[in-house]
C-alpha cells in the first residue's frame, strides 16, 4: 500500500512539474516585480510644518510623521499598475530625496483644510529579460489643499505612482 501511495505521489509531482513548465514556457509572462527602497530613519527631517493664515513656520516634519505604507505594500500597489502592460522585467525604485510641507489651521485661524506638498526624487532601475539595465531619475511634486500627509497616505501613493509612470513613459 505504501509503494502504491509513493508512486501516485511521484506521478502527481511529475504532472505538477509538467504543468508548471508548460505555463512558464508557453507565453505566460511573469508579473513585473517592483521593489521600492528608502533608507530613512524615523527621526530624519524631511520637511517643514507650518500653521495659521500665512502658514508661519511651526517646526520640522520628520519621516515618522508622514503616513506611509510599508515598502512591500507600495511595491504591490505599483506592480498592480503595470499589470495591463505586464512585461518580464524587474523594477527597482530608490528614494534619493524627499521634501514635504504641511500647513494646518492654528486654533481655528487659517485655511479650514490642511495644505500638503510632497516632492520626491527617485532613481528607477529597469532590468529587462535580456539583462539590460537602464536607470531613470525622476523628480515628482504632488500637492493637495485637502489632505494632511500625516494621517493620509494618498499623496505618498500618488507621488510614487506619478514618478514610476513618468519613468516608464520615457521609453522604459
Amino acid at each position: 500500500m505504501v509503494k502504491i501511495t509513493n508512486k501516485i505521489l511521484l506521478y502527481l509531482f511529475d504532472l505538477f512539474i509538467i504543468f508548471l513548465s508548460f505555463g512558464v514556457t508557453h507565453g505566460h509572462a511573469a508579473e513585473p516585480r517592483v521593489e521600492v527602497n528608502w533608507n530613512l530613519s524615523p527621526t530624519d527631517k524631511v520637511g517643514s510644518r507650518k500653521s495659521g493664515i500665512a502658514c508661519f513656520p511651526n517646526g520640522a516634519l520628520r519621516w515618522k510623521d508622514i503616513a506611509k505604507p510599508d515598502s512591500s505594500e507600495l511595491a504591490t500597489h505599483l506592480g498592480a499598475l503595470l499589470l495591463p502592460n505586464a512585461q518580464e522585467r524587474q523594477i527597482k525604485g530608490k528614494l534619493v530625496s524627499i521634501k514635504a510641507s504641511l500647513c494646518t489651521p492654528w486654533l481655528g485661524v487659517g485655511e479650514a483644510e490642511p495644505k500638503s506638498t510632497f516632492k520626491i526624487t527617485m532613481i528607477w532601475s529597469f532590468v529587462e529579460p535580456s539583462g539590460i539595465l537602464a536607470d531613470e531619475i525622476v523628480e515628482t511634486e504632488i500637492g493637495s489643499k485637502q489632505l494632511d500627509l500625516r494621517v493620509n497616505a494618498t499623496l505618498f501613493f500618488e507621488a510614487f505612482e506619478t514618478s514610476l509612470k513618468s519613468a516608464l513613459s520615457r521609453g522604459r
